[in-house]
C-alpha cells in the first residue's frame, strides 16, 4: 500500500522544491483554525485577559476568598493556633527622582457611586505597602542579599513617600479583573515599565487577583521585565499582615514579577508552589498537596500564622534567590529576584519628583517659604493630580503664591496682597 509519506517521498525526488517546504505545504490545511492565540501564550492552566489596546496578558484567576478551605484566604484563627505578631512594615526606599525608570506604582480605587475613603485609609495604605517592601526585603536577607521594591515615590511632609492616588473608576470596573484591566488602561495605567499594585475598595468574593507573565527563561527580556503588570487586593484582604499573617499584596505583587513559573521545581499548574510554609504556597486546585518543608519552631504559630508564611519562596529554589547557584533552577531560570522592578540598593536619591530643581528665585528678593505637604522651597510645586506621574511632555504649571510680608507662614491661596505668580515648568 502507498502510504502519503510515500507519495511525498517520490514527489520530493522529481520536484526542486526541498521536502521540509512540501511537508509545511501538505499539512498547512490542517493548522487553518489552529489556536495560537493568547490561550496558547498563557499555556493550558493560565487564564487569558486583553487590554484595550489589544495586547494579552495571562492570570492565575482569583485566589479562594477569606475563611475558604485550602486557600491562602484561611485566615481565621481556627486555621492555625494563634495568630502571629503584626508583619513589619518598613519604610519604602527612595530612587532617583521617584518615578524615572521601573517603577511599582500604587493605587488606591472605588467605583462610582461609592465612597472615596482614600483619605480615612491613608495610614492604613501606606502601612501595607510597607508590609510588601518588608516581606521582599527580609526574603532576600535569607540568602545574604539585599531587595527592595522600586516604589512610585513623591515628597512628603516628612521626606519621601509612596505615591497614592486614589481612582474613582467606572461603575462595574472592579465585577470583574479584566473589567479592571480596561479601566485601569483607559485612566492612563498602562505602561510596560509600571506593575500596578491596586487596593480595591470592594468585596466581591475575590481576595487578589494579579497577572502573571508565562516566561522562564533566564534573559533581561522576560516578559516579566518587559511588560505592564496588575496586582489587585480586595478589601477583604487589606488587612491579612495585620492579623498575624502574611501579605497578600506581596502575593500578588510577585505574580507580576515572575512567581512561580510552571517549570519550577515545586510548582502547581496555577503558578503556586507546594513546599510550604511560603507566602506563594498553597494547595490551589483539586489534587494539590503540599508538604512542610519550611516551618518555624514556634508550636504556637502554625499554618498561616508560620513565620515563614511570610517569606518568599521555601528553600529559595522556585522563584526568589539573590545569589543561587549557576547549575540550580534558579541559576538556570526565571528568577523574580533579578526583576528590574527591584533594587538591590538603598536609597540613591530624594525619591520626590523634580527634586533637584529648585524653585526660582522671588524677582523682588522677598523669602520663599512654601507650606503644604509638598515641603520646603528645594521641592517644585507639582499639583498632586491623578495621571500626572504619566505625563511625557513638558508641562507648564500656573501656581499662585501669597507671601506674607512679615516673613510668616505662606500658602497656596491666590489673590491677596502682596502676591506675586510663579511659572514652573515640569521637564
Amino acid at each position: 500500500m502507498t502510504t502519503a509519506v510515500d507519495m511525498l517521498r517520490r514527489l520530493a525526488r522529481r520536484s526542486p522544491v526541498p521536502l521540509p517546504v512540501l511537508l509545511l505545504v501538505a499539512v498547512a490545511p490542517l493548522l487553518v483554525g489552529f489556536d495560537i492565540g493568547p490561550a496558547r501564550v498563557c499555556g493550558e492552566a493560565l487564564e487569558a485577559v486583553a487590554l484595550p489596546d489589544g495586547r494579552e496578558l495571562c492570570t492565575h484567576g482569583a485566589d479562594p476568598e477569606p475563611d475558604s478551605a485550602g486557600g491562602p484566604g484561611d485566615y481565621t484563627i481556627a486555621g492555625a493556633s494563634v495568630a502571629g505578631d503584626p508583619v513589619a512594615a518598613d519604610p519604602v526606599q527612595c530612587y532617583d527622582d521617584g518615578r524615572s525608570g521601573t517603577r511599582v506604582q500604587v493605587l488606591y480605587a472605588h467605583e462610582a457611586g461609592t465612597s472615596d475613603r482614600s483619605a480615612e485609609l491613608d495610614a492604613d495604605l501606606r502601612r501595607w505597602v510597607g508590609q510588601v517592601e518588608w516581606t521582599v526585603s527580609a526574603s532576600a536577607a535569607q540568602t545574604g542579599g539585599r531587595r527592595h521594591v522600586r516604589f512610585v515615590t513623591e515628597a512628603g511632609s516628612a521626606g519621601c513617600q509612596v505615591s497614592l492616588p486614589a481612582l474613582r473608576l467606572p461603575g462595574g470596573s472592579l465585577a470583574s479583573f479584566e473589567a479592571t484591566l480596561s479601566a485601569l488602561a483607559d485612566a492612563g495605567y498602562v505602561r510596560n515599565d509600571r506593575k500596578y499594585l491596586l487596593f480595591a475598595d470592594v468585596d466581591h468574593g475575590a481576595c487578589g487577583l494579579a497577572t502573571v507573565p508565562n516566561d522562564d527563561r533566564k534573559a533581561a527580556d522576560n516578559r516579566a521585565n518587559t511588560i505592564v503588570g496588575y496586582a489587585r487586593v480586595d478589601a477583604d484582604c487589606w488587612t491579612t499582615g495585620d492579623r498575624g499573617y502574611y501579605s497578600v499584596a506581596a502575593h500578588e505583587l510577585i505574580h507580576t514579577l515572575g512567581g512561580v513559573q510552571a517549570s519550577a521545581p515545586h510548582a502547581t499548574d496555577a503558578r503556586h508552589c507546594t513546599d510550604e510554609y511560603d507566602v506563594l504556597c498553597y494547595a490551589d486546585g483539586p489534587g494539590v498537596t503540599t508538604q512542610q518543608v519550611c516551618q518555624d519552631d514556634d508550636d504556637t504559630t502554625t499554618g498561616d500564622a508560620d513565620r515563614y508564611n511570610r517569606l518568599l519562596d521555601c528553600g529559595h529554589d522556585d522563584y526568589f534567590h539573590t545569589s543561587p547557584g549557576a547549575t540550580s533552577y534558579l541559576g538556570r531560570y526565571w528568577n523574580t529576584a533579578d526583576s528590574i522592578f527591584l533594587s538591590q540598593q538603598t536609597s540613591t536619591g530624594t525619591g520626590a519628583s523634580g527634586a533637584s530643581r529648585n524653585v526660582a528665585a522671588d524677582p523682588q528678593g522677598r523669602p520663599v517659604a512654601w507650606s503644604g505637604h509638598l515641603g520646603s522651597a528645594t521641592i517644585p510645586l507639582l499639583p498632586d493630580a491623578h495621571g500626572w506621574e504619566s505625563c511625557d511632555l513638558p508641562i507648564t504649571v500656573r501656581i499662585e503664591e501669597q507671601i506674607a510680608s512679615s516673613g510668616g507662614l505662606t500658602g497656596l491661596l491666590g489673590g491677596g496682597a502682596d502676591t506675586s505668580v510663579r511659572r514652573a515648568s515640569v521637564q
